[in-house]
């Protein structure tokens, strides 16, 4: 194995932390700093709530087709009152969303999933694909009255099943943790987490999260974006909308015909956040890399494929 190619990339791109695993174990690594230390990874944390709402569905907690308003009951009664959890999942829900909305969600509401209940409804669910923190912020209210308390349940049901120890899950400051950016995480918790996509669900013998749903969380959910499951990233070919919007790019690729990524396996999927931190999975080399960092500064050529197809010729 040679990583020299994947070494450079990320080298030049203010990147942290970078690690490869395969079948589970750790094949390389690249720290450029002090410590192997957890990492704020910001919409990451979408895909693991993905996996949490599969456990709840499971456990007969909710129903992808539940409407939202079963647990959001300012919803009943309103123009959001048909919005399903599954267009919650696949960026489909038409909820109000634009980007200084979105801006000040973050960085001015005290209480920011009242902020995102709050919001309109924009178009018809199910007829439009958006990418949306505010959207996907409501994943905690519908988490926390199904479930009781979102940290907890994937702690007890996630996490502790997986080894991983406490993984930190930032809160605003009226106490929700943030479904759409909350997580602080080492590259081996999320290397374990990448392992279990590749094991269907199963982690050490014991189903973790069923394989029927996390087969379609890693699918194109809609037409309106084949590179979208139920918020994880595809490489499956079709109408896409690019990847570039969840790492903060201002060189997204926009709307296309194709694959996300077509240098490398279709079967790829990606769990991305703000500033490029990227969660690559290949289930077909059994490979899961991960690269944690601050913003590249030539967002144009570090690119979640030119990183994963790096990774991918570092193990042959």
């Amino acid at each position: 194995m040679s990583f020299r190619d994947l070494n450079t990339l990320v080298d030049a791109h203010q990147s942290v932390t970078t690690k490869v695993f395969v079948d589970g174990e750790l094949v390389h690594q690249n720290l450029n700093a002090a410590v192997d230390r957890p990492w704020r990874v910001y919409s990451i944390t979408k895909s693991v709530v993905s996996l949490l709402v599969g456990i709840a569905e499971a456990e007969g907690l909710l129903a992808l087709e539940d409407p939202v308003a079963r647990f959001v009951p300012q919803w009943r009664e309103s123009a959001s009152q048909e919005v399903t959890i599954r267009e919650l999942l696949s960026m489909t829900s038409g909820r109000e969303s634009t980007a200084s909305l979105d801006d000040e969600m973050i960085s001015i509401a005290n209480d920011q999933t009242a902020y995102a209940i709050d919001l309109g409804q924009a178009a018809t669910p199910g007829a439009q694909w958006h990418y949306d923190n505010i959207a996907a912020q409501i994943l905690e209210p519908v988490l926390t009255a199904a479930t009781g308390d979102l940290v907890e349940f994937a702690q007890e049901r996630l996490f502790t099943p997986l080894n991983l120890g406490p993984v930190g899950w930032q809160r605003d400051e009226s106490g929700n943790p943030l479904a759409y950016a909350g997580i602080t995480a080492t590259a081996d918790q999320l290397g374990a987490l990448g392992q279990l996509v590749i094991g269907q669900g199963v982690a050490e013998g014991r189903a973790v999260v069923p394989a029927t749903f996390l087969a379609e969380a890693v699918s194109p959910s809609s037409t309106l974006n084949s590179a979208y499951g139920y918020l994880w990233w595809t490489n499956r070919e079709g109408s896409i909308l690019d990847g570039g919007v969840a790492v903060g790019s201002d060189h997204d690729g926009g709307s296309r015909s194709g694959r996300l990524a077509p240098s490398v396996p279709a079967d790829t999927v990606w769990a991305l956040g703000w500033g490029s931190q990227i969660m690559a999975i290949v289930p077909s080399e059994k490979m899961v890399a991960i690269r944690f960092g601050r913003r590249p500064r030539y967002p144009e050529t570090f690119t979640l494929e030119a990183f994963t197809a790096a990774a991918l010729a570092g193990i042959g």
